[in-house]
């Protein structure tokens, strides 16, 4: 069997009340050939030391201490110290399962650069957010990969990290880093510029690898609340990125029209965050709408005017009266 080293890259940052049971879910792991790079990303608190702790009694555990750069810095540091053959990104208030990365890596081939996995997503009593599909595994091509990152015809895996795990190669021959500019969506930024990036296939799994915690504390959980953080904005300029990096890896593919519709929702949704709480910014809300339909095609600013604008919403109630389909 194949056993390459896995980097196991983790992101440390004032969780002291979390980091014990992450870092154990990463020793109990039944697949041992890994190394875990803990970015200690200047915590206040005792994460730092939990970190030393680790890693003097188990040597594949490797510590970094650095001046507070936010969480894109510090998976950077570990991308730049790591040396396994394939990267996996855990965040430091999570669990992995146990076989979490030998079903990962029991997938890995040399036609696949990419391997996605299930997650689970629970809120901080413990309970279960997401409903567990059955089982489901099948081999993808990278456009469809790209496509399924903004549709979820089975489960959702949108961009996020800590479901898959990344041939290094790709990242380093194609200098792909997470952007500290954005606050939010760098996380699937990163995934669309790997895709983009590689000539392979991803091979997709609905079985469930890893545990994450919707903790009070959690920008998600923050989002979900309905609350408004200014960087909300800078997740825009991630779909922005994303778009001219699918024009140039797959132009005229289905996926570009898909890619555009999601900015616009997510240009409406910030919108939205920043009206229902009282602090619309007029310059800012104009600044980005203008960035926004700058990088769309004229069909599809024309339908996601009418599908996310008032005009849409009175015609889809019109619709519906009649039983028609909504648009």
């Amino acid at each position: 069997m194949n056993s390459p080293l896995i980097s196991i890259i983790i992101p440390v940052y004032n969780v002291e009340k979390y980091l014990h049971q992450c870092l154990d879910s990463v020793v109990a792991q039944t697949y041992t050939n890994w190394e875990c790079l803990l970015i200690d990303d200047g915590s206040k608190d005792g994460s730092g030391a939990i970190c030393d702790e680790y890693a003097a009694k188990d040597n594949r555990f490797r510590v970094f201490h650095k001046e507070n750069g936010g969480v894109s810095s510090a998976r950077n540091t570990g991308i730049e110290e790591s040396k396994g053959e394939w990267v996996y990104f855990c965040d430091a208030d999570d669990y992995v399962y146990p076989k979490g990365i030998e079903i990962m890596v029991s997938h890995i081939s040399q036609d696949i650069d990419l391997v996605m996995a299930g997650h689970e997503r629970v809120d901080p009593t413990g309970k279960l957010l997401d409903k567990i599909p059955e089982l489901q595994e099948c081999l993808i091509d990278r456009k469809t990969a790209a496509a399924r990152m903004y549709v979820f015809p089975n489960f959702d895996y949108e961009g996020y990290l800590w479901d898959k795990l990344f041939r290094r190669s790709v990242i380093i021959n194609n200098n792909i880093l997470f952007n500290p500019q954005i606050s939010f969506k760098e996380d699937s930024l990163f995934c669309v510029q790997f895709i983009c990036a590689s000539k392979k296939c991803v091979f997709y799994t609905t079985e469930i690898v890893y545990k994450y915690y919707l903790n009070d504390t959690s920008a998600m959980a923050k989002t979900r609340a309905g609350g408004y953080n200014p960087k909300h904005w800078t997740s825009l300029n991630a779909h922005m990125i994303q778009i001219n990096e699918i024009r140039k890896a797959f132009p005229n593919h289905e996926v570009l029209p898909v890619a555009e519709d999601r900015m616009f929702a997510n240009f409406m949704y910030n919108r939205h965050l920043m009206k229902s709480n009282n602090c619309f910014d007029k310059e800012l809300y104009n600044n980005y709408k203008e960035k926004v339909l700058s990088h769309m095609t004229q069909p599809m600013k024309s339908r996601c005017v009418i599908r996310y604008t008032l005009i849409g919403r009175v015609a889809n109630k019109i619709l519906r009266l009649f039983h028609f389909q909504t648009i």
